[in-house]
Formats: structure tokens, sequence, C-alpha cells
């Protein structure tokens, strides 16, 4: 797979009371993504240039190819009260690629990256490490998606959340979107977070009514009320993303 976009926040649609519009204008094959674990870390800094700078250093380091890792940075576009300006994750294929515990020591990329973010990465608003319940996109256009919404919830049912979840956006135009299950650094009661995937800001707000009148996903909404609460959402736009080979 070329490429790789998804972030980290993203779902109003699974969420019940989320507002997501129609998807992808091309109907594609989409695959699910080689991902087992995601990093999510929240940043808050007025060196935005520099941040973005500084990671894209990072991923040219090819400090995380020997893991088969990716990595994505995003701004924050809509948030509402939270304070955080960037989005950064990373993405692992397995429990193997996780990082050990002399990482940010291991190599020059990993040292410059921390130096970085002393400097300006700024404030941590918020650091959760998720393990994947589904990753999905299509294979011929991955690197297209820049814009993602996303809810985080407290699911009460994930057994049954999940498949209602999934039939959902397989019976709508959503062809990015993904689950995931919060395994730590949760503060606020999340226990999963979803995201929807676009090529544009533009592309999530024409199908947005289109998406809340479909007789599916008002009877989808109808059982996710019973599952979830939702305590947050989130639109952010990718400004630096890798090519691991994990996607290759």
């Amino acid at each position: 797979m070329k490429g790789m976009t998804f972030v980290a926040l993203a779902l109003a649609v699974f969420a019940g009371t989320s507002n997501i519009g129609a998807g992808a204008a091309h109907h594609e094959r989409a695959e699910a993504l080689p991902v087992a674990y995601v990093w999510h870390t929240e940043l808050k800094t007025t060196r935005g240039i520099a941040l973005e700078t500084s990671t894209e250093n990072f991923i040219k380091s090819g400090a995380l190819q020997a893991r088969g890792v990716g990595m994505g940075l995003y701004t924050v576009t809509a948030s509402g009260l939270h304070p955080a300006t960037h989005v950064r994750e990373f993405y692992y294929p397995n429990a193997a690629s996780l990082p050990s515990p002399d990482v940010m020591t291991s190599t020059k990329g990993h040292m410059a990256l921390r130096e970085a973010n002393e400097e300006i990465a700024g404030e941590i608003v918020t650091s959760t490490m998720y393990k994947t319940v589904m990753e999905v996109i299509p294979a011929e256009s991955a690197g297209e998606y820049k814009v993602f919404v996303s809810y985080h919830m407290n699911v009460s049912d994930p057994a049954n959340y999940a498949p209602l979840f999934e039939e959902l956006m397989k019976n709508s135009d959503n062809e990015a979107y993904g689950l995931r299950q919060v395994i730590a650094g949760d503060t606020t009661g999340e226990t999963h977070m979803a995201w929807v995937g676009y090529r544009s800001l533009g592309d999530f707000v024409l199908g947005f009514d289109a998406f809340l009148a479909n007789p599916k996903t008002v009877a989808a909404r109808e059982k996710f009320a019973a599952m979830r609460e939702v305590i947050r959402t989130a639109i952010v736009t990718t400004v630096v993303e890798s090519g691991s080979a994990m996607f290759q």
C-alpha cells in the first residue's frame, strides 16, 4: 500500500450522534491496514512550522524503517475547547515493532527528534496508546485522504458496537475508517476512538445531510445510543506523513 494517512481522530458516524457526510467520490477497493497499535499524542505549540520540519527530518532519517513503523503529523482543524494544535501518531504493525525503553537514544534520528521536542513541541495535552480494532482504507489512493473526523467515546458494549460500526461503514460511501480501543493513557473515561477519512473538508461537508438522513444511519444511531457515550469530537488535517515499508 503506497503512503499512509489516517488520523488520528475521526469518526462522527459511528458514534451515533455524529455528523459525517459521504466519503470518497470514487468507489475503490478498501483493505485492512497492517496496523496493530497506535501511539496518539496531542500537542499544543506556537511553533507549528518548526514542529512540522522536525517531523519531516525524523521521517527522512530512516529511524522508523527498520521496524516497519509509520508516522503522521496532523494540524487540529476543529476540537472545541480542547487546546491541542497538532496530533502526532506512530503506527505499529505488531508488538515487536513497539519502541524499546531506550528508543529515544537508539539512533541519531531519535536523538534529534527528542531535542526538537524539548525545544518546540510545547505542551503534551494528552497521550494515548490504542489497540486497533479495524483500520481500513482504499489501497490505490491511501495517500489522498487528508482530512479525518474523530469521535472519542466510552463504549459499554464493544463486542456489539464494533460489528455495527463496520456494517454501517460498508453500507455507506465512507471507504476510509477505523476503530481503536484504549490500552492506556485515558483520563476522561474514553474506551474507544473511531475515525473516518476524506480527501478534503469539502468532501466531508457535502455529504453531511444525506448521510444523516439515510435510513441505515438512522437505524444504526438508535442502536449506538444504548452502547456508547460521546466524550468529544475533532477534525484534523494531514501535514506530514511517512511512506513506511509497512504501507508499501
